[in-house]
């Protein structure tokens, strides 16, 4: 399978997986994010630098909506603010996917080719 191929497969993949998760929401985030990916590629480290901001908007959109008195704190509460919920889950998608990109695949990177040509394995961790 071509790099191409390999990269949509993964982008209908992350889509199909945030729209099964996440309902329209998570198919809005998730061809948001195959659309961002496939114009600018970005780093892993982009990926989780915008992953960060909107786990830090989570607790924002819920003091926005107000706090419940501790009487009338129920489920209700948190399956009534959809916008935490969605923020939260946009961000967790773009996390995964930024550990993902920057973990690579597996045995990538570990390899160091001396001068020689012989490869010495890094040490892990």
């Amino acid at each position: 399978m071509t790099r191409a191929g390999r990269r949509l497969g993964g982008a209908v993949l992350l889509v199909g997986l945030l729209w099964f998760l996440g309902g329209w929401a998570g198919l809005v985030v998730g061809v948001a994010v195959a659309v961002w990916d496939r114009v600018r590629r970005p780093p892993a480290r982009q990926l989780l630098q915008a992953s960060l901001v909107l786990l830090a908007l989570v607790p924002l959109a819920v003091l926005a909506r107000g706090l419940p008195t501790s009487a009338t704190v129920s489920p209700a509460f948190a399956s009534g603010n959809l916008v935490a919920h969605d923020l939260a889950g946009a961000g967790v998608a773009l996390l995964v996917l930024g550990i993902l990109r920057d973990a690579g695949p597996a045995g990538r990177g570990t390899d160091r080719v001396g001068q020689d040509g012989a490869t010495d394995r890094e040490p892990a961790g």
